[in-house]
């Protein structure tokens, strides 16, 4: 399951990771040069606050989803993970823009329900319930269950 929108996800966050670690080298070599209470130890240190990571917390429980969804060889988009409250309405635009109009949720959280009606709040219709069976790490055969979900 290929998806563009995850796929430049990847690039920017290697993008990120790698002008990071950069920034990282840059410190070192301040502190070993400079030390701590240099002008260009406190200049990088302001510098490097105003420097946020690229995504939001709805985008990267979607990246997961998707994440777990490929390296599971699953056919439908699911996530297995909780999605924090403040999240769900990034997540639920974030899959709208990779183009996921249906997904499973997998999630057994006792916090679920909330969930449920903040996706239906955000564009994402619960259409019934969705199980199959999956090989464990034994090779026996395991039920997994979840909800399906449409976009509106």
């Amino acid at each position: 399951m290929t998806n563009a929108y995850f796929e430049e996800f990847i690039k920017t966050w290697k993008a990120y990771d790698a002008a990071k670690d950069e920034r990282e080298t840059e410190k070192k070599q301040i502190l070993e040069t400079k030390g701590w209470d240099s002008e260009e130890y406190k200049a990088w240190k302001e510098r490097e606050s105003r420097i946020k990571f690229p995504f939001s917390g709805g985008q990267m429980s979607a990246y997961w989803g998707w994440k777990y969804t490929i390296e599971n060889e699953l056919d439908i988009f699911t996530l297995n993970d909780f999605i924090w409250d403040k999240d769900v309405k990034d997540f639920a635009r974030t899959l709208k823009e990779a183009g996921v109009k249906e997904f499973i949720y997998t999630c057994t959280s006792t916090a679920l329900m909330d969930n449920i009606h903040d996706l239906e709040a955000n564009g994402f219709k619960m259409v019934g319930l969705w199980e199959t069976k999956k090989k464990n790490i034994w090779g026996d055969d395991e039920i997994k269950r979840g909800l399906r979900f449409e976009a509106r």
